[in-house]
């Protein structure tokens, strides 16, 4: 998968020379300390939407073409959980880079695809690296910042289609808490959504996860595994005696630390192939993909089972560009996927004043 192409930085902020050198703390800093934000280039029209992109419409001999966001039932909507590293963008070739320019010993792309972890990398194995790693993982190298990291343009397009969709999604990394701000401050650089008012708590204090939230670990790193699956149990066993009848999907390179609810059907895994993974055989049900083009298909099958499973005979959606007016569709004419309004019979949608449904911001 390709890296989006490279942004210019806007006045004041050194241009970074390329993807290679964002693992130098000068680098990352410029980032850091600025307001700047990759132009993605999002059109509505193309993200991989499982419902109604965009429309054509004419008021008081007005035409516009309106955006729209669709509003899932609570009971039934998905529950979407991104891990950063190494799925939304590439970290390990990162790490990679910064431990080899530390050290001056070097490792290579393959190296980290034969051995899996770059703690497995045969010349990296003495004391002395092994101390190196534990520096640079806390973040606390001099030299190198290996957590800034350019997302996959497909993993943007598709977490924004997560947004439109009405999913409740978030963001849970294994990241020591240290780095929550270094971490928000990446995904908004990225151009990825965001709870503008996420703040840094322990995702143990959260009966359920909140939309668009960032989430890091606030445990050892040699019990992530274990505070990850405590949480998500938490929210799932949460969820489920407040009455919610969906799935819980778990997007995530290593899905290790929910192999027995993988195993056991009680959540979804769809996991990306990648360094850290590619001598693993998948759990059994986890969904091993090669790219984000298949996780986005994914989401949207899910997306199309919340409907089939939720018996309401219409769906609704939120006029971006009409904030106080709501889109009624009946689903027998367009369907649990991706429509388009012209194709419908004009009786089989309504526009009406908007409705607060509980649970669905």
């Amino acid at each position: 998968m390709a890296f989006a192409a490279k942004q210019e930085a806007p006045v004041g902020l050194p241009t970074v020379p390329d993807d290679d050198n964002l693992h130098l703390r000068k680098n990352a800093e410029r980032i850091l300390h600025s307001t700047h934000r990759l132009d993605r280039k999002l059109d509505p029209r193309l993200l991989p939407i499982a419902g109604l992109r965009s429309a054509i419409l004419t008021e008081q001999e007005v035409t516009k073409e309106v955006t729209f966001r669709e509003v899932l039932n609570p009971i039934y909507r998905p529950v979407v959980i991104f891990d950063l590293d190494d799925i939304v963008w590439p970290h390990a070739p990162d790490l990679l880079r910064a431990i080899s320019h530390v050290t001056g010993v070097g490792a290579t792309d393959e190296d980290l695809q034969t051995y899996g972890h770059t703690r497995r990398i045969p010349q990296w194995q003495t004391p002395g690296i092994d101390a190196i790693q534990d520096e640079i993982q806390a973040n606390r190298h001099p030299d190198v910042n290996p957590f800034v990291n350019r997302a996959y343009q497909r993993a943007v397009e598709t977490i924004h289609a997560v947004h439109a969709m009405g999913h409740l999604y978030t963001y849970f990394t294994g990241r020591m808490s240290e780095m929550f701000a270094t971490t928000k401050r990446v995904i908004e650089w990225n151009g990825l959504p965001i709870d503008p008012l996420t703040q840094h708590v322990d995702a143990r204090t959260h009966p359920e996860p909140k939309r668009g939230y960032l989430y890091c670990s606030w445990v050892d790193p040699k019990h992530v595994d274990e505070y990850k699956n405590t949480v998500m149990n938490s929210w799932l066993r949460n969820l489920r005696s407040a009455g919610w009848r969906g799935r819980m999907i778990i997007v995530d390179d290593t899905p290790k630390a929910f192999k027995n609810e993988i195993e056991n059907g009680d959540v979804v895994a769809i996991a990306l192939d990648g360094p850290l993974n590619h001598n693993y055989f998948p759990f059994q049900n986890e969904i091993r993909v090669a790219d984000w083009d298949k996780i986005s298909e994914f989401l949207a099958h899910y997306h199309g089972k919340a409907l089939i499973e939720d018996p309401s005979p219409v769906r609704i959606f939120d006029c971006r560009e009409l904030p106080d007016t709501q889109l009624v569709v009946q689903k027998d004419a367009s369907g649990v996927g991706y429509f388009k309004l012209e194709d419908l019979p004009r009786k089989a949608y309504d526009f009406i004043p908007k409705i607060t449904v509980p649970g669905c911001s």
